[in-house]
């Protein structure tokens, strides 16, 4: 989609591009990490993980992925452009970019959770 000129203009310096970029590095590379993590460790270190521990952490970290990275698609349709540090009141972005943040929290306590099920 944003191989095409056309839209790319629309899209480029928008928050279409920042939810695009990250669910495609985040859904390629952080989610391969954690089922590379999970299949491999027991096999070189010899210890099992909390299977209730990782199945928790990858549900956390699949849903808050989706609640933060895909309304940034929405944001970016709506005009916002990325790298703001502030953004003019009443444009409806407030309660969406609200959402971005817990989705981004909830992200954090799924790697913390993962982290959790690893034995010492």
């Amino acid at each position: 989609m944003l191989a095409l000129a056309p839209a790319d203009y629309q899209y480029h310096q928008s928050y279409f591009l920042v939810g695009h970029f990250h669910m495609a590095l985040i859904g390629g590379t952080v989610f391969g990490v954690m089922a590379g993590l999970i299949y491999w460790w027991p096999k070189m270190f010899g210890f099992i993980m909390n299977e209730k521990l990782n199945k928790w952490a990858f549900w956390v970290f699949v849903i808050s992925f989706n609640v933060c990275f895909l309304p940034m698609y929405f944001l970016g349709m709506m005009g916002m452009t990325r790298r703001m540090y502030t953004f003019p009141t009443g444009l409806g972005w407030e309660s969406l970019n609200i959402i971005v943040t817990i989705g981004a929290f909830g992200q954090a306590i799924g790697v913390a959770i993962f982290c959790l099920g690893y034995p010492l």
